[in-house]
């Protein structure tokens, strides 16, 4: 007994396992994590590795290239990239697709703690993570009130900070702005000198007089005592009193006495250097960061620090106030909620379609309540599979409402048409599903076909393909199931017997009676088509001249972008000065942006901050943020305002300027439309090959923000050892003359940066105590000269002992896979990317190349190639899958091959569409034309298995039954087709948040589906005609398959 049979009979049984399995749904779909993406678990490991007071060339040839060396020898290294900075270095290891980030952050620990003894003593401990593009901020907060800058950051550390760290879901809160309190002790040199003292002695005093030591336990009879020695300063009167040994040798005399730190330094109450700055609508603020857990829910999340921030304001002091800079989360709640307005829209358009069609309200709820019940009963899937709803697995829910609605379509049309033949209506139900049981199926697994290497496809955006992938497939099933269960079972219910003396609704129907005159028309013009060899021949001529003409004169004219652009009502506006620049400067710079943005439209708030972030941080670094109302609430998007600001910027001096949108797949800054990777060994020769490739990049038209990684000299002091004249003063006989110089590179930095290993403890916070010189005597290079170095022939200058001059020195170290390396990077103001990277190829072949050196694109080009290789793989994997399975339902590679040649005819349908829409070619895009390869053909799989069954059964020749197989299946295949159009035609429309997003896999579709629809009419009876074996040989076959 077949599967529809057993629904009819036994229906209680039936719809109670459906409605079990759709009850699970609805639990799982209310317990699914809501998230903007799907998780992308990337196979990147960084390395941050800190080394205070170290400059970028010491710190690549110190602590980079060994570490580069270590990790060389990790299994599936991809690529290495390493940036050298001030004070610190990070490293990104890329490993190949499919590596376990866990297990490759083990392996990369091992490595580096095998080589720790021989990286510098000063280097603090490397700290190895996995990298997450999900780790980014969900909510950011101002805070701002009418105190100084240490009272707010101080209320904002010690009474904000914490509150949010507590909450569920939350990896760390970063507290950006303010001032911090430091107690400084400025040492006076001369006094240092006189008493034979050094900033490490005085250093070294204060951090072992200031703490705590713990003695053990007392026990008496009755009570045990726990012992401590307690030396923690409690004012800074204390820290002034504090007396220090001093021991003086001249020749055979000796003194000793003790001098105090008042003596010989001043203390102030004071803050720590201003290297950050932040500022909301126009005042000086404390902005406050929180960034969730890679596995915890954006929205939850964002809801709870809501919550919180809620729970915070009425517990502000007066003046108090905390404002939301940015909520991630809001633009996920309206992309959700934009996304379920789209299929429940698409839902409702397609059952009026069928109502239009069928006329009848009773086959219209049949085939209708598919739809929505295929979605719940596919959350099942998709919670297994580990899915959240995201904008990905609720876009591919929208695309699946007409493909679910389809076979049962085809399957209650056939119920019909039985009924309409004076069959009972439960042996209609039966007969009419089981009928057209294989060529449901078979269109169904050529959905699954093509899906299954989309879910299965590797890359870095192999996440987003598998979310698409597993989703359709869920729905899919669940789809197929229910037409061959539920709508011969309510069909077999619902439907009633037809009355041969009375006309029904749906012959009284005016689309029927189109639909009829357009049958009686099709067959009659596709009866003198078969009957005409010449008019075949010039069908199938001009369908290829079309094809050939549709990739000759329009594919070349389609741009190119590795995802839609995504509008998130955010715009990022980086400024970057000159290495070296004071952060006054930077404030000044700010705040001209910050007037010029006030006349913008639609703007919500203005943010700014100074510091950098990243890879690119110091005080030359500044970003000021814009937010705007909601996409739908104005006229020009945030790329139209881009470049409107982008000239409004252009008088800001010794400014580098970046303009860019928020958001997009990664959820930060979008980065540049295109990045140049230029590599080699040596520095001025990478240095001199990037300048021509920046001098080619800017005199290259439409190409704007172009920037360059190499941001030349920094002024620079430097300090060169001569060791002569240590061996004179006696500093290299009893220690080598490596560890001397380390001594006096630790001098310096003691000197100037200062030493902060001391704590002052004061109502139970801890300030550290930073001991440095006193700022007039380490202000100028002549300071640094004469910064006195105590030897065993007395204190000398710095000068006498080193070469101390000033000169440039290097900002920044760019490296990957052991070369040095330089980005220059652009956006696009107008026109094609791709063309204008293919232009700029052409340019940098003519440069003469030495060997070792390379020009690369790089960035998300090369992101693009990535997915586009894999894209490329999946749709040869979806032909391929798609012709074996066909090859073996249909027992024909003859058949199989005509149906698979309705794909070309899709294609032509997408560039059309493409062509006359603006769209371009993109990761979204090819997800769309790859699951057409499943969609197109499953009209010439209705005709082809029907003019087969109707050759076996009737035994007419392949024409008679090609022509009956397009007149009887013209309604289902046109009822079908358009509600596959319709269900997409709200999201291509591209209304609503990431609406654009979701748009260009609607509309590539649509066209697909169209066009293949109206040459398949012809296109496959005429193929069908030439290739169809004989009838003798086709019950021949048919025997064979069934013989026992």
């Amino acid at each position: 007994m077949s599967i529809a049979g057993i629904s009819i009979r036994r229906p209680l049984m039936m719809i109670m396992c459906i409605l079990a399995v759709a009850m699970f749904g609805v639990v799982v779909f209310l317990r699914l994590p809501v998230d903007k993406m799907p998780d992308m678990e990337l196979p990147y490991i960084t390395v941050q590795a800190i080394y205070p007071g170290a400059g970028p060339d010491q710190i690549e040839l110190n602590v980079v290239k060994p570490i580069e060396e270590q990790v060389s020898t990790i299994g599936g290294l991809k690529h290495v990239t390493s940036y050298c900075l001030e004070s610190g270095a990070f490293l990104l290891l890329e490993f190949i697709s499919g590596t376990n980030p866990d297990i490759a952050s083990i392996e990369v620990k091992d490595k580096i703690d095998q080589i720790l003894y021989t990286l510098p003593e000063d280097l603090e401990k490397p700290i190895i993570s996995k990298h997450n593009p999900n780790d980014l901020p969900v909510v950011i907060l101002s805070v701002t009130a009418p105190v100084t800058p240490d009272k707010l950051r101080r209320y904002v550390d010690n009474e904000i900070k914490d509150r949010f760290s507590q909450i569920n879901g939350v990896a760390k809160v970063d507290v950006i702005g303010g001032r911090e309190r430091e107690i400084i002790v400025n040492l006076d040199p001369e006094k240092l000198a006189a008493h034979n003292l050094t900033i490490f002695q005085v250093a070294a005093l204060l951090k072992a007089q200031n703490t705590t030591i713990p003695g053990g336990f007392v026990t008496s009879e009755n009570r045990e005592y726990s012992v401590k020695v307690s030396g923690e300063y409690c004012s800074l009167d204390e820290i002034r009193e504090t007396q220090i040994p001093v021991f003086k040798q001249y020749g055979t005399v000796s003194e000793n006495y003790k001098v105090r730190i008042k003596d010989i330094a001043t203390v102030e109450d004071s803050y720590k250097e201003l290297r950050e700055f932040a500022r909301y609508q126009g005042k000086e603020s404390v902005q406050i960061s929180i960034t969730k857990n890679s596995d915890a829910n954006v929205v939850k999340t964002a809801d709870m620090v809501m919550a919180k921030v809620e729970e915070i304001k009425p517990l502000l002091p007066q003046g108090f106030s905390i404002d939301v800079i940015e909520n991630s989360s809001d633009f996920t709640k309206d992309t959700v909620t934009d996304t379920y307005s789209n299929i429940i829209t698409g839902i409702i358009l397609t059952a009026l379609i069928l109502l239009l069609f069928l006329f009848d309200w009773r086959t219209t709820l049949i085939a209708a309540i598919t739809m929505p019940l295929s979605l719940i009963m596919g959350m099942v899937g998709i919670s297994a599979a580990g899915l959240s709803l995201n904008t990905i697995t609720l876009m591919s829910m929208t695309v699946s409402i007409g493909l679910l609605v389809t076979n049962s379509i085809v399957v209650i049309e056939n119920i019909v048409r039985h009924r309409n033949d004076g069959k009972n209506i439960r042996k209609a139900a039966e007969e009419g599903t089981n009928e057209i049981f294989m060529a449901v199926l078979a269109s169904t697994l050529t959905n699954l076909a093509v899906f299954i290497p989309i879910a299965t496809t590797s890359g870095i955006i192999g996440s987003a393909f598998k979310a698409l992938g597993l989703t359709i497939v869920s729905v899919t099933i669940a789809s197929i199931f229910l037409s061959f269960t539920l709508t011969p079972l309510l069909a077999s219910r619902m439907l009633k017997q037809k009355d041969n003396g009375k006309p029904t609704a749906r012959s009284l129907n005016f689309v029927d009676h189109l639909l009829s005159g357009l049958d009686s028309r099709y067959r009659k013009l596709l009866n003198r088509l078969l009957s005409n060899k010449v008019a075949q021949f010039s069908v199938v001529i001009s369908i290829i001249l079309v094809f050939w003409a549709t990739l000759q004169f329009l594919t070349p004219k389609l741009g190119s972008e590795f995802v839609p652009k995504i509008d998130e009502g955010i715009i990022s506006i980086s400024i970057e000065l000159p290495p070296g620049t004071p952060i006054e400067i930077t404030k000044k710079r700010i705040l001209a942006v910050e007037e010029q943005m006030k006349t913008l439209p639609d703007l919500i708030s203005i943010s700014s901050s100074i510091g950098g972030s990243g890879l690119n941080t110091g005080v030359q670094y500044g970003e000021v943020r814009l937010q705007f109302t909601p996409e739908t609430q104005r006229d020009e998007s945030v790329y139209e305002k881009i470049n409107k600001i982008r000239p409004m910027l252009s008088d800001i001096p010794d400014a580098k300027i970046s303009v860019s949108s928020v958001g997009g797949l990664a959820g930060e800054n979008e980065g540049a439309d295109m990045t140049i990777e230029v590599k080699g060994v040596e520095m001025n020769k990478v240095i001199a090959l990037s300048n021509q490739v920046l001098d080619i990049v800017s005199n290259t038209p439409d190409l704007t923000d172009i920037n360059s990684s190499w941001k030349g000299d920094k002024p620079e002091i430097s300090i060169v050892p001569i060791r002569e004249r240590l061996e004179h003063y006696g500093l290299s006989p009893n220690l080598s003359q490596a560890t001397t110089i380390q001594m006096l590179g630790g001098l310096v930095r003691y000197n100037i940066t200062g030493n902060d290993g001391a704590i002052y403890r004061e109502s139970g916070e801890d300030f550290p105590i930073r001991v440095q010189l006193d700022k007039r005597s380490r202000s100028t290079v002549r300071d640094v000269q004469t910064m006195e170095v105590l030897t065993p022939r007395g204190p000398v200058p710095l000068e006498a002992i080193a070469d101390v001059k000033y000169t440039g020195g290097i900002s920044s170290i760019t490296r990957k896979d052991k070369q040095r390396m330089i980005e220059i990077s652009a956006n696009l103001t107008s026109g094609n990317i791709g063309k204008k990277i293919a232009a700029l190829k052409e340019k940098f072949n003519e440069i003469e190349l030495e060997p070792g050196y390379s020009i690369k694109f790089a960035g998300l080009q090369d992101l693009q190639n990535e997915s586009f290789s894999q894209l490329g793989l999946a749709a040869i994997l979806a032909v391929a899958l798609t012709l074996m399975l066909l090859v073996a339902l249909l027992e024909s590679l003859s058949m199989a091959f005509v149906i698979m040649l309705t794909i070309p005819l899709g294609l032509i349908g997408v560039i059309w569409f493409m062509y006359f829409t603006n769209s371009t070619i993109s990761m979204v895009s090819l997800l769309s034309i790859i699951m057409l390869i499943g969609v197109v053909v499953n009209n010439a799989i209705l005709l082809v298995d029907y003019a087969r069954a109707q050759r076996l059964e009737h035994g007419i020749s392949a024409k008679e039954a090609i022509v009956k197989a397009g007149g009887t299946k013209l309604r289902a295949i046109l009822m079908s087709n358009l509600a596959i159009i319709i269900s997409m035609v709200p999201m291509a429309l591209g209304i609503g948040a990431g609406g654009n997003f979701r748009a260009s896999f609607a509309i590539t579709t649509i066209g697909g589906v169209t066009v293949s629809t109206l040459f398949t009419f012809f296109l496959i009876p005429i193929l069908y005609l030439w290739t169809a074996p004989s009838l003798q040989k086709l019950k021949e076959e048919y025997q064979s398959e069934h013989a026992v």
